[in-house]
Parts: C-alpha cells; structure tokens; sequence
C-alpha cells in the first residue's frame, strides 16, 4: 500500500521510515457545541462519486442495529453536499441523530473524530482521519483501488481501520467498472458488502472498547 511504498522511497535515500499512521495533534478547537454530551458514534455516508457509496437503507439498518446495542447518540458527518443523505438516513432509521453534514471545518471534523466511539464510512479521507486521531473504524471498502489506500497492511502500526468488503476477480479496476450497474448507484463490489459483515466489524470494535 501506498504506506509502505512512501516508507520504502524514503529508505531508498538513506532516511530510516516506517509505514506508520502519524498522531494527529489535538487542534485545540472547541467543539462542544457541535457534538453530544452522551457517547455517540459517527457515520460518514459520502464518497467522491456514487458509485463508492454503500446504499442509504443499509446504512438506516446498521444504524438501528449499532444505537439499540450500545444505546450511542447518531452523528452524521459530511460535506456540504451530503446533508440531504445525511438527512435520508435519519429519515429511514428512525433514530434521533446530530446531522453535521457541511457544518464543519476540516479541524472540526477531526476533533469530532476523536471523541467518537466509532466511525463507520465509505472510503474516503474520514477513516483515515480516525487512524490519525486513534479512533477505531469500519471502512465499507470497493475494489477500485484495492491494496493502494485500504486495507491498512499488517506492518502498519495503529489503530487502523477495519475494511470490510466483498473481493471479485475485477479488483484494481482502477473505479473503471467492467460490470452492469445503474451509473447512478454503487458499483457491484460496494453493493456486495452486507449489512451483517458491517455489523460484524463493528461489533468487533465495540468489545475492544
């Protein structure tokens, strides 16, 4: 992964390096007023394009299932563009919830982050957030890029984040996909990951805590 090949070049000049998630420093931001005073865990339903995105309803589902065992407040986080499915997965769950969607700034965001008990989300920048600042995390992962960003290699130190995913024999299509599907919805390797083997990440992290 892209981890180890940074460590690798570097070692390549003579420089000793480790494929090692870096601490991100608190940022000293007052984000009281943004997130609940109860524990709470977050959801990140947004990607850069659709087809990256695990579908709103399993999302609903999860969430249902997450909040009834644990008792967590709901947090959604997300840019700007991502309030309206933010708003559809509270819709859908039932469940109370905080909708930071857009309302955030990038240090914010990373110390909302840091007090979650759980972050769960597609692959984008959050989940990598949540290994800098040592919150455990539940990566819905497709095949486009497998092995460059996610899953984090065992010789990574960390908390790193757990990718759960279907694996196909057109991995590292390079989000070029090969197979049917609607251009508006996720492609079929991301479509293919069940709501149980999301929960059952999850879960996993919920004992360690």
């Amino acid at each position: 992964m892209e981890l180890e090949r940074n460590a690798e070049f570097l070692q390549g000049l003579g420089i000793k390096a480790e494929p090692t998630v870096a601490n991100l420093p608190s940022l000293g931001n007052n984000i009281v007023h943004l997130k609940p005073k109860e524990d709470y865990f977050i959801i990140f339903p947004g990607a850069a394009s659709c087809k990256r995105m695990w579908p709103v309803d399993r999302f609903a589902e999860f969430v249902r299932s997450i909040v009834k065992e644990t008792g967590w407040a709901l947090v959604l986080c997300g840019t700007k563009s991502e309030f309206e499915i933010s708003e559809s997965i509270i819709k859908l769950s039932g469940i109370k919830a905080i909708n930071l969607a857009g309302k955030t700034s990038l240090p914010e965001f990373s110390e909302i982050i840091r007090g979650a008990k759980l972050l769960i989300g597609n692959e984008t920048s959050a989940v990598h957030i949540a290994a800098t600042v040592n919150t455990p995390s539940v990566c819905i992962l497709g095949g486009g890029h497998f092995g460059r960003f996610m899953p984090y290699s065992k010789a990574v130190d960390g908390v790193k984040p757990i990718a759960v995913y279907a694996r196909m024999n057109c991995f590292g299509c390079n989000w070029k996909c090969v197979r049917k599907h609607d251009p508006n919805e996720c492609v079929p390797c991301v479509a293919a990951v069940s709501i149980e083997n999301v929960r059952s990440a999850a879960k996993k992290l919920i004992k360690g805590l």
